[in-house]
């Protein structure tokens, strides 16, 4: 908690301003003409009980999409994402990511088990859990999805989160060297329009195995 209060008091120090709850959608192109990066804001929680808007600095690929970057960012966007993988017991995930969705917005997290030869005896595996849960409807909310796995041999880790069907969508791609054991987690913000039930999917392929999982969030 002293952690948090204090990445907490150095963003209000950066000057990141407090939002008004509305559906995160908004970006700022920083060129009008050839937006190569564009700036995202949404509505997290404080730690301390509050919300407060994070800026995300988002970079065009060569496919035309925004992708998210660690290394990228401010030093108040870096200590957000810091604490908000601690606050899961979880390190900020340093490879890419790209959400997409009116209203939504991710942080995603990773975390290392173990990273030793004697695993490479052991099958690769990937187990997926699917954001589930209860919201409020007409607010915006957090929801989780998680693949724990193991790879005997080098590459990325890489899948998806979605909420109801796909409307808030996050993509990931993560390396890892081998003999890995660990798990990564998608925290994904989106809006409640309505009282419904949202279907939702998390999957994640390693080289050697791929495992997806679906699941239900009711908003009330």
């Amino acid at each position: 908690m002293k952690l948090q209060i204090a990445i907490l008091t150095f963003i209000v120090s950066a000057s990141v301003q407090a939002g008004d709850g509305a559906p995160a959608d908004g970006q700022i192109a920083d060129e009008a003409k050839t937006p190569s990066r564009i700036v995202r804001s949404a509505e997290w929680p404080d730690f301390i009980g509050g919300t407060i808007s994070v800026e995300q600095s988002l970079n065009r690929n060569s496919k035309g999409q925004y992708v998210y970057r660690y290394d990228d960012q401010t030093e108040a966007t870096k200590q957000y994402h810091e604490a908000s993988c601690a606050d899961i017991g979880m390190n900020p995930a340093k490879g890419e990511s790209i959400t997409v969705g009116p209203g939504s917005a991710a942080w995603h997290c990773s975390s290392i088990e173990s990273n030793s030869a004697s695993d490479a005896k052991s099958t690769d595996y990937v187990i997926a859990y699917a954001p589930n849960g209860q919201v409020s409807a007409g607010q915006n909310f957090i929801s989780y999805g998680t693949v724990r796995f193991n790879s005997s041999v080098s590459g990325n880790i890489q899948g998806s989160a979605q909420i109801d069907n796909g409307r808030c969508h996050t993509f990931y791609n993560e390396y890892y060297p081998p003999n890995t054991v660990g798990s990564h987690t998608a925290r994904v913000l989106c809006f409640a329009h309505a009282p419904q039930t949202m279907n939702t999917l998390m999957e994640g392929c390693v080289p050697r195995a791929c495992a997806s999982n679906r699941g239900s969030i009711r908003a009330n």
